[in-house]
């Protein structure tokens, strides 16, 4: 229904346009990546069944993308969620290049992300302040947003996994952003929540 809705396509006409798309790129250096919308839960249908989103992984496979990226694009996934779709996705297709596109409604993407990537996972999808959203979605709805990459970006520097993202600069660049579309504080890091800053503020109080 979603892609009725935002494509005009129906998932099989999708489908066919990806076997086109890969066609058209054999022989060229170009990667052809599988994006998928509402792999999860749909803000039409509701949670999707997961043999659902994995009958679509296996067609575009076979279709013969090079990455496939599942969406959390109601940002209602959940970790065991994850954890059970991505075991399922490896199984299947052990070599496959797989990312997550994250969306943050229910709190968990950042909790979604480390199980991900201790299921094989090495690709996240992220925005700065948290900017970006479904296309279309019922009223009522329209702030879906992103998962914030300067989150992001922390969670994995915390954890001393490298992205070749410099924090300072991606702390840098949300506080513009923020400030220049007047949007307050749409995300951890810009709310002060780091360490270096919660406890620069501490500090301060206790002086």
């Amino acid at each position: 229904t979603y892609s009725e809705h935002n494509q005009n396509m129906t998932v099989e006409e999708i489908l066919e346009g990806v076997e086109e798309i890969v066609a058209m790129a054999e022989g060229t250096d170009i990667e052809v990546e599988a994006g998928m919308g509402t792999s999860f839960y749909c803000p039409y249908e509701g949670k999707i069944p997961m043999e659902d989103t994995l009958s679509v992984v296996d067609r575009v496979v076979d279709a013969g993308v090079d990455e496939v990226t599942l969406a959390t694009t109601m940002g209602l996934a959940d970790p065991v969620e994850i954890e059970r779709m991505f075991t399922e996705v490896f199984e299947r297709h052990p070599d496959l290049d797989v990312g997550l596109h994250l969306h943050d409604t229910n709190g968990m993407s950042l909790a979604n992300t480390v199980v991900a990537m201790r299921c094989g996972v090495a690709r996240f999808d992220a925005s700065h302040c948290g900017l970006g959203g479904g296309v279309v979605l019922p009223e009522g709805l329209e702030g879906v947003g992103n998962t914030p990459t300067e989150d992001l970006v922390q969670l994995l520097d915390r954890m001393e996994i490298a992205t070749g993202a410099a924090f300072d600069r991606v702390e840098a660049v949300a506080g513009r952003v923020a400030a220049e579309l007047g949007l307050g504080a749409p995300s951890h890091v810009l709310m002060g929540g780091t360490v270096e800053r919660v406890l620069e503020t501490v500090a301060e109080d206790t002086r």
